[in-house]
């Protein structure tokens, strides 16, 4: 994989964490797997998603099924920094809703 598609998630410490780099299809599961790995030892996290490239739906799959994840565990999990294009998407696949959601980056 080269670097342009790297993705991964940096814990800033007491269940905040930040999410950097290119969520693509090719890399969602990897992503998708650390962050549930990060999180299970919290009641509540947030994620600043505002260094990353979550645009496509393979980023916004991987940020519902996080939200998904942590509501089965009742973990609290808020989205920070999320890009205006991700918003996007999810409404037009009708799910910004579910996608809890605090502060956005135009």
């Amino acid at each position: 994989m080269n670097g342009a598609m790297r993705a991964n998630i940096r814990s800033r410490g007491d269940g905040r964490f930040s999410l950097v780099g290119a969520v693509k299809f090719e890399n969602a599961g990897q992503v998708m797997a650390e962050g549930q790995k990060l999180f299970a030892d919290y009641d509540r996290i947030i994620v600043d998603t505002s260094a990353a490239k979550v645009s496509s739906t393979a980023g916004l799959a991987v940020m519902m099924e996080w939200a998904s994840w942590c509501d089965i565990r009742d973990i609290g999990i808020v989205f920070e920094g999320v890009h205006a294009n991700t918003i996007a998407v999810a409404e037009l696949n009708g799910v910004a809703m579910m996608l809890p959601v605090s502060g956005r980056v135009s």
